[in-house]
């Protein structure tokens, strides 16, 4: 007589598996068969990724069918309030972007958020951190190439003129 089949959980496993719930993006899942309280766990947490997405603003999980698009050429999704205000600051979708892509290819901490960018900011006015005119650039305190990353703590507006002469250098904020 042959063993019974045992689910990952240790119980019987009863149930074939249906193939879409096998992969998980890159992830492949080498079962064939389970018990049928992990198969309904297996198909609400599928169903539950598929039905939740990333904000691009603030970067917090919400209900894809409660979020909003920029505009119909985009496929980034934003919460309402998000939106609003993504729509107050234009630009600064693509300067966190690529600032987050430049701190991950150098293997650095890239965690600031539009959200956070904007705070940051409006905290100084508008204005350079060094010399008090208005902004142009994302600044790293610390460099990407020195070691410092895209975090809310590394970060401060500053002017184009201002960026060019710290270079790797500390200048004093204002």
């Amino acid at each position: 007589m042959l063993p019974p089949i045992v689910c990952l959980c240790g119980k019987a496993a009863t149930e074939k598996v249906p193939p879409e719930l096998l992969s998980y993006g890159s992830l492949v899942v080498f079962v064939e068969f389970a018990c049928p309280e992990c198969l309904e766990a297996a198909r609400a947490d599928r169903w539950a990724k598929v039905q939740k997405a990333e904000c691009v603003w603030c970067r917090e999980l919400g209900e894809r069918s409660k979020m909003r698009r920029h505009d119909r050429r985009h496929k980034w999704l934003y919460h309402p309030d998000c939106l609003s205000e993504r729509r107050r600051y234009p630009k600064e979708v693509k300067r966190v972007t690529y600032e987050n892509h430049r701190a991950k290819v150098a293997g650095l901490v890239h965690d600031l958020t539009c959200h956070q960018w904007v705070e940051i900011l409006e905290s100084w006015g508008g204005k350079c951190a060094y010399c008090g005119e208005g902004y142009q650039e994302i600044e790293h305190k610390i460099s990407i190439e020195g070691g410092g990353g895209t975090t809310k703590e590394n970060i401060v507006p500053a002017c184009r003129s201002c960026n060019r002469k710290k270079k790797h250098q500390d200048l004093p904020l204002i």
